[in-house]
């Protein structure tokens, strides 16, 4: 408790720890008349980060990594995000099975201690792994898998420094990831796949035209069935774009296995608007029957890119559908002072062994 009492108290100050405080007014004059005023909860002190721990001992406020809570989603729903502060919940090292979904609606980062390869969140029932909903909500550090219906949802938001792999969907957008108007940097998407046989866009990433990727590698995700579905597109293994920007990514290694009725096109990228630029996309593949190994363009542009040593079966096949091409080198385009593309080989050092860097000249 905290008192003060006597003349010349209009103004009182002090300094509480965390918790929720009462504040009682008392009001007296030299006729004896008295009042009386309680406020409930007046002062409301919560720390700006919490803990999530399995070896934690589950006491709110979760404010030291010992009281950490053994449930992410329980520390997420308690935290107190009022939008003006920076709020973080922390996360211990281990592979966490989440009993459901894990979803982050407030504008809090919810960040691994250790990062992606130490810090495992798995959801192997019937839902992604990760929602995300909040346009000041973060996802930092973590390694997303093993989910049966794609890993991570991102409507708004940031996802970093992130590994999403071997995660599966049936029919739905994105095995490994879903954007609709977020942002996805310096992350791994991998080993990503839609199993089913009939159709379902993007292996690896759908995004929308509020979305953005950077500095990624999106690399051998696979899709096996087509893509027209509900959603109107093509296959699209690696990443499927309808929008939003695409840039200083590697799209390597995806492969689309659908043979039939013009679906399963776009071994690398499916593209039907927004910006690819600055990428390289190589060595992805699509069924012999097939077009677009390394890109299937129905419009949007690409800028600066390599699309090389793309096969549809055993044949070379980097582009197909619209050219909207400028500033690239493929075979597959014409070198022309127009456009500014080039034909030329780029020159890898090593594309056998993933080593898409240029050798100097």
């Amino acid at each position: 408790s905290y008192e003060r009492s006597g003349a010349g108290w209009r103004v009182v100050t002090n300094t509480y720890g965390l918790g929720n405080w009462t504040a009682k007014l008392v009001v007296s004059n030299t006729a004896l008349e008295r009042a009386v005023y309680t406020k409930l909860n007046a002062a409301r002190v919560y720390p700006t980060v919490y803990y999530a721990s399995q070896s934690g001992n589950n006491t709110a406020p979760y404010d030291t990594l010992g009281k950490g809570g053994t449930n992410i989603q329980t520390v997420i729903d308690y935290a107190y995000a009022p939008g003006t502060t920076a709020i973080t919940v922390r996360v211990a090292a281990g592979t966490w099975t989440l009993p459901t979904r894990l979803d982050v609606t407030k504008p809090l980062a919810l960040r691994s201690i250790s990062g992606p390869a130490s810090t495992i969140l798995r959801k192997p029932a019937a839902t992604r792994v990760v929602f995300i909903t909040h346009a000041s909500a973060v996802l930092d550090g973590f390694t997303v898998r093993d989910a049966t219906q794609g890993g991570v949802e991102l409507q708004q938001g940031l996802v970093t420094n992130c590994f999403i792999i071997n995660n599966s969907a049936p029919q739905i957008r994105g095995g490994g990831i879903f954007i609709d108007t977020g942002t996805l940097v310096n992350s791994v998407v991998s080993n990503n796949w839609q199993t089913d046989a009939t159709w379902g866009p993007g292996g690896g990433v759908y995004m929308l035209g509020g979305g953005r990727i950077a500095n990624c590698r999106i690399v051998n995700n696979t899709i096996n069935g087509g893509g027209l579905g509900g959603w109107g597109v093509g296959a699209g293994a690696g990443a499927v774009i309808r929008g939003g920007v695409l840039e200083n990514s590697l799209i390597m290694g995806n492969k689309a296995t659908y043979t039939a009725d013009g679906n399963g096109d776009g071994g690398g990228v499916y593209q039907t608007a927004g910006v690819i630029r600055n990428c390289t996309i190589a060595s992805n593949r699509c069924s012999a029957t097939r077009y677009g190994a390394g890109v299937y363009k129905t419009g949007g542009t690409v800028t600066n890119t390599i699309v090389y040593g793309n096969k549809k079966g055993s044949e070379d096949n980097n582009i197909a559908g619209t050219n909207n091409f400028f500033y690239s080198c493929s075979p597959d385009l014409v070198t022309s002072p127009v456009t500014h593309n080039t034909s030329a080989n780029p020159l890898f050092y090593g594309m056998s062994t993933g080593n898409c860097h240029l050798l100097p000249t």
